[in-house]
């Protein structure tokens, strides 16, 4: 299988690297940062502890705000399971975006989904968990559910 990695460009880490993995071989990495090229939306749970009903919320904000959104506009996206109780929705841009060129594009994208989504995300020292990497609270694996992240990359008109 491959996976994405992100990859050091000499400035910042963007995606964009495929690193090749076999069914019992993987890079040593289990979580990783944001890459500098990259938002990853997620739905905020507002503190569900119960799996079954967190992966409802989750699912009905996706399916109902952020895909009807996505196909309107034509955004290439790869959305994963995050192994734990949620989705993540990776959207990768064709240039670096500072932190408030994230913010602002998720803001105009999807101006009602703001206060849906967890803001954490947006920090730059947050960490996900890897792209097929077990979780290590739940031992589920992060899991592709539509897209690709390394070949969908959305082209931003540069100012």
């Amino acid at each position: 299988m491959k996976v994405a990695k992100p990859v050091w460009n000499g400035t910042d880490w963007v995606i964009g690297s495929w690193v090749r993995s076999e069914e019992n071989e993987s890079p040593d990495w289990t979580s990783r940062e944001i890459a500098s090229n990259e938002i990853v939306i997620e739905p905020e749970l507002n503190g569900e502890k119960d799996p079954v009903k967190a992966q409802k919320f989750a699912n009905e904000i996706w399916f109902k705000e952020i895909k009807p959104v996505l196909a309107e506009k034509n955004i290439l996206n790869a959305l994963y399971f995050s192994g734990s109780k949620s989705l993540h929705d990776h959207i990768v841009f064709d240039r670096k975006l500072l932190l408030e060129e994230k913010i602002a594009w998720v803001q105009e994208n999807f101006p009602v989904l703001w206060e849906k989504i967890d803001h954490a995300l947006f920090d730059k020292n947050h960490m996900i968990q890897g792209e097929n990497k077990a979780h290590p609270k739940t031992g589920n694996i992060k899991t592709l559910i539509e897209g690709e992240l390394a070949k969908n990359v959305f082209s931003l008109k540069n100012p």
